[in-house]
């Protein structure tokens, strides 16, 4: 779960600051690569947090931190979520871009509704795994499974090379984002513990 947590909290960082130096590689990608958008990268270090910070010799303290964190990022994917789908002006993606370059048709450097959805999910779980309540805590697994998965496919289609949503009017998922949603989504159902679906 540390394992986990650590390398997708380097990764969300060395993306930030990439994005922040202005790399030609975020910026200007060559063809066929869209990089992690900012707010992906944010989104996921703040899940990376909320995970390092829920231990299993949790304390009160730490689980009110940890759902404060976690609640961050909730957030974050819904207003990027209601901006994709339903077009709210309050856009995380349209207050922090940084390039206007595109990817056949599609903009760069903004978080794709399935990586939102698969964010709020997370999110979602490790609110709930925060929470002292032992019925709450049996939906934890089976709601990080569903980001789990959708981080499985992505990567598999990049491997298969039929890349998902490439070609579409959908934002596709960046293949770091993929795994970045699986690493994560592996950790979360890891913490649920071994008598929660799917581990039961």
């Amino acid at each position: 779960m540390i394992a986990c947590a650590g390398v997708v909290a380097t990764h969300a960082a060395v993306v930030l600051f990439g994005w922040w130096q202005q790399w030609r590689l975020f910026t200007q990608p060559p063809a066929g690569f869209i990089p992690m958008a900012p707010t992906t990268a944010a989104a996921f270090l703040l899940l990376a947090t909320a995970l390092l910070i829920q231990t299993p010799l949790n304390s009160p303290r730490r689980r009110w931190a940890a759902r404060g964190v976690a609640g961050l990022a909730l957030l974050l994917a819904a207003f990027a979520l209601a901006a994709r789908l339903a077009g709210w002006t309050l856009d995380p993606d349209a207050a922090v871009r940084v390039t206007t370059a595109t990817l056949g048709g599609v903009p760069l450097g903004v978080m794709s509704p399935v990586t939102a959805a698969g964010v709020l999910l997370l999110a979602l779980a490790l609110l709930l795994q925060s929470v002292e309540h032992p019925a709450l805590h049996t939906t934890v697994a089976p709601i990080a499974t569903v980001p789990a998965l959708a981080g499985t496919v992505v990567a598999l289609g990049y491997a298969y090379g039929t890349p998902l949503l490439y070609g579409s009017t959908t934002i596709p998922v960046a293949l770091p984002t993929g795994l970045s949603l699986l690493l994560v989504g592996v950790a979360v159902i890891a913490i649920a513990g071994p008598h929660a679906w799917p581990r039961s």
